[in-house]
């Protein structure tokens, strides 16, 4: 009983330490992952940093610590340019939320997933509380047991939680900032999620401020556009992944700001790329690749059959060389 108490404590993570530091790899594909509402990529993320969150609901030792945990972890974080995926992978359970909902671990910037894979592709062996630290440059960076403390089980003090909130360099908001009050912020998280709004919608949400508030949120969706006119036409002019990172942020602008001239610009940038044959291809093996990966999830065992067949259609693209290379290093 001892032993099997020791095996338990070690999956938990009771263990001091943050993780591994002093590497930088790249960051598990999100294709996989079924979105528990509003989902996300890490180019919409590109800037801020994202704590991707790996747990399972099956260890009562665990269930014990995991909300105070949590607490700490969701107070570390409020106000910084990061959001939370908390991915959900414990196969003998369906996806849900309920458990971080009980413990109050919502709000808009920590999205719920679910992907049984999650855990083998960070390198893991155990789903139970598991922890990936992405830059704002979207590289993993730090990766370990979110359930590491220091100090007695009265008074925890978690290493995950205390490093986020000393850590200075997790990024910066494309569109909040530290004066907007909670009611601007919270009509303009979806912009900082990547989520798109309409800007017929931005704009009722508005009429329901006060006059101060209003011009906050115009200061700050004005800023927002400027930003996002400016990435995208760096990225339109870098190697095909950047070109279609642009793509994808121009046509989440050209679709929300259609008056605006932001939206406007980036409706025309959609019109150039498309225009170049390569280009192109690059996007439909994109396209084929992602929804590939979708119907791999479903069925599994068609998944090397559906690689094979991207990466020989595709032949010489990015995503078709991605399929290529296997499960192992997507």
């Amino acid at each position: 009983m001892r032993y099997v108490a020791a095996a338990v404590l070690l999956a938990c993570g009771l263990v001091v330490g943050g993780g591994n530091r002093g590497f930088a790899e790249e960051p598990p594909s999100l294709e996989p992952v079924k979105w528990m509402g509003p989902g996300t990529s890490y180019a919409a993320l590109r800037g801020k940093s994202v704590l991707l969150l790996v747990y399972a609901t099956w260890c009562p030792i665990c269930n014990g610590w995991s909300g105070e945990m949590l607490g700490q972890l969701k107070e570390a974080i409020q106000g910084k340019p990061l959001v939370v995926l908390a991915i959900f992978a414990d196969p003998r359970h369906p996806p849900k939320i309920d458990y971080l909902a009980e413990r109050k671990f919502v709000g808009p910037n920590i999205l719920h997933g679910y992907d049984v894979s999650m855990p083998k592709r960070l390198g893991f062996d155990s789903e139970l509380w598991k922890f990936a630290l992405i830059d704002p440059k979207g590289q993993l960076v730090k990766k370990g047991e979110a359930g590491s403390f220091f100090g007695g089980e009265k008074q925890r003090q978690f290493a995950l939680a205390k490093d986020l909130a000393a850590n200075s360099d997790l990024g910066e908001f494309s569109v909040l900032s530290p004066d907007l009050p909670e009611s601007v912020a919270g009509i303009l998280w979806p912009l900082e999620l990547g989520a798109g709004t309409s800007e017929a919608s931005l704009l009722k949400a508005r009429k329901q401020l006060d006059a101060d508030a209003q011009a906050k949120f115009n200061a700050a969706v004005h800023r927002y556009l400027q930003r996002q006119d400016r990435r995208i036409e760096e990225l339109s002019q870098g190697e095909i992944v950047d070109q279609l990172e642009a793509y994808e942020k121009a046509s989440a602008l050209a679709a929300s700001f259609k008056n605006a001239a932001e939206g406007k610009k980036a409706r025309q940038l959609l019109n150039d790329l498309v225009s170049d044959p390569q280009f192109k291809k690059e996007l439909a093996a994109k396209q084929s690749y992602e929804k590939s990966v979708q119907q791999a999830q479903a069925q599994p065992n068609l998944r090397n059959k559906l690689m094979q067949a991207i990466a020989k259609r595709f032949k010489g693209t990015h995503y078709g060389e991605l399929a290529a290379k296997g499960p192992d290093k997507q």
